[in-house]
């Protein structure tokens, strides 16, 4: 599964899409324009120009003929937001999953499906650089973030070998051709039969290790 960056290149202001192109009818039925490239997962917003401190929400985008009858989803209830599709038919429904408290002299912090997570000690770092960050999953698996100059990665606990770890996520960069997009590419075989909330896990997660990254890269000499 490949998430584009769509609408906004930046990890805080952006919609993660998938390209019709490459997923089954199934999902190019739920748009009413012919011409639309993409299928919006989840929007990230965070207002305002001066965004260095303003909260970042997460929105989850449902589709009303698809099914979300699995518990995790009854989380998005609350605060849902519509949008229309054309011709007064709603092609698809906006929930709040989780926003991110950006604090510079505290930690910053998470409200995800109404549990607030201290950055420092849920998402802790496992290095003494702070180029590696752990979390438990729902499913009582650990992963782990990695932090490179130029990407991020996820990997995740073999469970017939602990010691051995499996990546499940990794951001791609835009290269030099105006016509890519960047994306994170994640391993299907973990989000298909997806009952504990994975993919949400790894695309909140995902916004604070990218903006983190980002933020904290050396600015090049002029």
């Amino acid at each position: 599964m490949k998430l584009y960056l769509v609408h906004g290149s930046e990890p805080k202001d952006t919609t993660l899409c998938l390209r019709l192109s490459e997923i089954t009818d199934i999902g190019r039925s739920h748009h009413h324009d012919k011409g639309n490239e993409w299928k919006p997962m989840y929007r990230i917003d965070t207002p305002g120009i001066m965004k260095i401190s303003k909260p970042t929400s997460i929105f989850k985008v449902r589709y009303p003929n698809e099914d979300s009858s699995s518990a995790s989803q009854h989380w998005y209830r609350r605060g849902s937001r519509k949008r229309d599709g054309g011709n007064g038919v709603i092609s698809s429904e906006e929930d709040e999953i989780a926003k991110v408290e950006w604090h510079t002299f505290r930690s910053s912090r998470i409200v995800y499906k109404g549990q607030i997570l201290n950055l420092t000690e849920w998402l802790a770092k496992t290095d003494i650089f702070g180029t590696k960050r752990a979390f438990q999953g729902m499913d009582g698996r650990s992963y782990e973030w990695s932090i490179g100059p130029n990407t991020s990665s996820l990997t995740m606990e073999d469970s017939n070998s602990p010691s051995n770890k499996i990546e499940i996520a990794r951001m791609h960069q835009q290269d030099f051709l105006p016509t890519t997009r960047a994306y994170i590419n994640i391993d299907d075989r973990f989000i298909s039969q997806d009952t504990q909330g994975l993919l949400d896990l790894i695309v909140v997660t995902w916004v604070y290790i990218e903006t983190t990254r980002i933020e904290t890269q050396p600015e090049s000499g002029g």
